[in-house]
């Protein structure tokens, strides 16, 4: 089943995948702060943690994407998510490299 085309007609609900921080480094926390990764489409969550848009299309028009946040990018895309958050308080995926920062 594609959860993507899961949407009501009455609702529009969007799948997330919900990941720790950890899973990026602290680089890439500030490039990601600094809004500086043309064509990826990322907001603050507070100030802990960041929503990041996950594109149907290849993340290859994504320049300068930092392996660790390409690999959640792509974990979510996996999973049929078209939003990845991350949350510092958010559990890790054992699949994906964690960094101490």
């Amino acid at each position: 089943m594609n959860l993507r085309a899961r949407k009501s007609t009455k609702e529009n609900i969007e799948c997330a995948l919900v990941l720790s921080t950890a899973h990026i480094t602290e680089r890439t926390s500030e490039i990601l702060t600094s809004d500086a990764i043309d064509g990826l489409v990322a907001y603050p969550k507070g100030e802990y943690g960041f929503f990041v848009y996950v594109p149907e299309e290849s993340s290859e028009g994504i320049s300068d994407c930092p392996k660790d946040l390409m690999a959640c990018i792509e974990a979510a895309k996996e999973r049929g998510c078209e939003w990845l958050m991350l949350d510092r308080d958010a559990e890790t995926l054992e699949a994906l490299p964690t960094y101490d920062w």
